[in-house]
């Protein structure tokens, strides 16, 4: 998904609006903008993050100068959260008031609302079904790891490793398609985890914490977008003329010069400067694309070294032939360098953190001399060479300052193809006289489970589950069902090749998944007569994250 950039005004003026004055950071009097709320002064793990979606008008406080950090995030706050970080509120703003939506308890949603709905499922971030929305609903944090995944345009990745139980302590009841949504999320740094090392998946996700993974998915994008990551010190700047430029060296010792705005907003801890106050000797952060830079920080006690300039980030997971289970963890970022190594053997078990780790890191880093130009059979041969015993599977992937990624996957399979492009095909039909109809198809690795179950006048009867196969394949094969089929098409088209009216039923539900992880679902349900006793929709207004 490629995310607009329409921060910059908007940011820009809030600095000219708010009351510019000296924050002091040690000796440092330079003016900018301060974000902070009553009520986050100690959450340091996010205060960063609070600012920074601030500042790109992501998320507000209350009036009363409280973020309220531990209130519940709503499903309908969370896309609109997701919009706005996309670049898109102004796109979902101009959606007219009605746009129509898909979803059954649609009428209980604000019209207002409406657009940023219709934009999140128009960039693929919202699934455009029949099924209730419950926009109101307090968004668990798994619904939100998918919604985040989805908003990187991560689906192939997600479906890569469906069924690949994630490495957290409470996540393996999680469906395969959930389990590839948790663990991309978790391989972007997006969610991390408990102290303890659990996922919590059907918590609600915080204000808080929300902004967190906001903030980090923020970063994935400019990632995933190709943006250039620099890390280094300034050694000079010059805005006399627009844009400006600015000149780092990085840890190699090169220098590079970029054109940066003037009034780009830089954050520097819990504050914001324009960039035209950066200066010679400042360690910072630079995002830059096509020679401009997008996103800037500058921070306090960076790494003074690090142990491989350029290297952004390591990760290696590999099963010995002896039993060991071998895990090694770099990141380089925001000017500091984190890892962690775990292993996992025959004779026990031990990790390391902190300094202990990166001090085994770089004695590894400097074994296997990794460069952005190196091979991925290079990469994996340099890494065997670390251990006595043969690797059986490996998992491996570098990411350089460049944009260049090295990635070795031994248990990487070739993406399963189900039967015509279909790995999953469920169709359901209920009839006013309690007549009912269901369908179910699934192939896995070419072998195919199904079931057709019919009851008619109180009487149950199932097909054997070779004819029911061939049936459904025979069905598949007619409709020849492809991605990019709309619901409606859908429901018409199934309908057809399996002989019922929808008009006639009470209730007709068709859902598709195909090999990519892509899903299709349609519904219709036969209109009702008002229940003046069905008071769940009445709920209280829903207000845009303040």
């Amino acid at each position: 998904m490629k995310m607009k950039k329409p921060f910059a005004a908007v940011m820009a003026a809030m600095l000219l609006a708010s009351s510019a004055t000296g924050v002091s950071a040690g000796k440092d009097e330079r003016k900018g903008m301060e974000i902070a709320f009553k009520d986050t002064g100690g959450m340091h793990w996010v205060k960063d993050s609070i600012g920074r979606m601030k500042s790109k008008g992501i998320f507000q406080g209350y009036g009363d100068g409280l973020f309220q950090p531990y209130k519940p995030v709503t499903r309908l706050q969370s896309v609109i959260t997701v919009v706005r970080l996309l670049g898109l509120e102004e796109e979902a703003k101009a959606t007219a008031v009605g746009a129509p939506l898909n979803f059954k308890d649609v009428n209980s949603i604000n019209e207002k609302y409406y657009g940023y709905l219709s934009v999140a499922i128009e960039a693929g971030v919202l699934e455009a079904e029949g099924d209730s929305f419950n926009a109101y609903k307090p968004a668990s944090r798994l619904w939100v790891s998918e919604l985040l995944v989805k908003a990187l345009g991560l689906l192939d990745e997600a479906a890569a490793e469906a069924g690949e139980t994630p490495e957290f302590t409470d996540t393996a009841t999680l469906s395969a398609a959930q389990s590839g949504f948790v663990n991309v999320a978790a391989d972007y740094d997006i969610f991390a985890g408990t102290v303890e090392g659990a996922f919590k998946p059907n918590d609600p996700i915080t204000r808080a914490q929300m902004a967190a993974v906001l903030d980090r998915t923020y970063g994935a994008l400019l990632e995933v977008e190709g943006a250039l990551a620099v890390n280094g010190t300034v050694t000079g700047t010059d805005f006399s003329a627009s844009p400006g430029t600015v000149t780092v060296r990085d840890f190699t010792g090169a220098e590079a010069t970029y054109f940066i705005p003037s009034d780009l907003l830089v954050q520097f801890g819990t504050r914001f400067l324009t960039a035209d106050q950066i200066q010679a000797g400042d360690v910072v952060e630079l995002f830059v694309e096509e020679g401009v830079v997008t996103e800037a920080a500058i921070y306090d006690g960076a790494a003074e070294e690090v142990l491989q300039p350029g290297l952004q980030r390591v990760k290696v997971e590999a099963e010995l032939a002896d039993g060991t289970e071998f895990e090694l963890s770099y990141r380089f970022k925001k000017g500091q360098e984190v890892g962690s190594i775990e292993i996992e053997g025959p004779e026990g078990e031990s990790e390391e953190k902190g300094a202990e780790a990166l001090a085994s890191i770089g004695e590894y880093l400097a074994a296997w001399q990794l460069t952005p130009d190196m091979t991925a059979e290079a990469f994996e041969a340099a890494i065997a060479a670390s251990f006595t015993s043969e690797i059986e599977e490996l998992e491996a992937s570098a990411l350089f300052a460049d944009g260049t990624k090295l990635k070795v996957d031994d248990e990487e399979e070739e993406a399963e193809t189900g039967f015509l492009g279909v790995t999953e095909f469920e169709v359901s039909a209920e009839f006013p006289d309690g007549d009912s109809f269901k369908a179910k198809y699934k192939n896995e690795g070419g072998e195919a489970d199904a079931e057709i179950v019919t009851e008619e006048g109180g009487v149950e009867a199932e097909a054997a589950e070779s004819e029911a196969a061939v049936q459904l394949e025979a069905w598949l094969t007619a409709l020849a069902l492809t991605p990019d089929v709309e619901p409606a098409v859908l429901q018409e088209a199934v309908a057809a090749a399996v002989g019922i009216t929808v008009t006639e039923t009470a209730a007709f539900d068709v859902e598709v998944t195909f090999a990519g992880g892509e899903k299709v679902k349609s519904a219709f349900e036969m209109e009702e007569a008002e229940d003046e006793d069905d008071e769940e929709n009445e709920e209280e207004t829903e207000t845009v994250p303040e």
